[in-house]
């Protein structure tokens, strides 16, 4: 009975996570990265845009929603960052929907593409600030 409980408890053990929720259609990648690329273009580049950014958040938005409509549809929360945030890392986003692309093609396992993202998010924001810390004690 001893030996049945041992199989359980070896059989109940966790596995790494295999494919999140995050399918995206092979084709949509480039068309979700035209639509921000477009979006951040118009913040950035349109007169009235920029204008109504600061005068009227409120319009703002509306006309963000009318115009990228498709984009907010899809992901609410990216849409939202992309309008309500001056930093918007474009080059992150195509970072992280290529590592995406890349495990949906089967090119890379889920847990390398975990590791992967997690090592440019090292790089990006640890890495510095431990670089700093130790310049500071030499």
């Amino acid at each position: 009975m001893s030996n049945s409980n041992n199989q359980e408890t070896s059989e109940q053990q966790p596995q790494i996570a295999e494919s999140p929720q995050y399918h995206i259609k092979i084709g949509n990648y480039e068309k979700i990265l035209l639509l921000v690329k477009n979006m951040l273009n118009d913040i950035q580049n349109d007169p009235e845009i920029s204008m109504l950014k600061i005068s009227n958040r409120e319009e703002y938005k509306n006309r963000m929603i009318k115009k990228y409509g498709q984009l907010r549809a899809k992901s609410e929360t990216l849409f939202d960052m992309i309008v309500n945030d001056k930093n918007f890392d474009y080059r992150k986003l195509k970072q992280m929907l290529e590592l995406i692309k890349q495990h949906e093609q089967g090119d890379m396992s889920y847990n390398d593409t975990s590791v992967a993202w997690g090592q440019i998010n090292f790089n990006q924001y640890v890495k510095p600030v431990s670089d700093k810390l130790d310049s500071k004690k030499e």
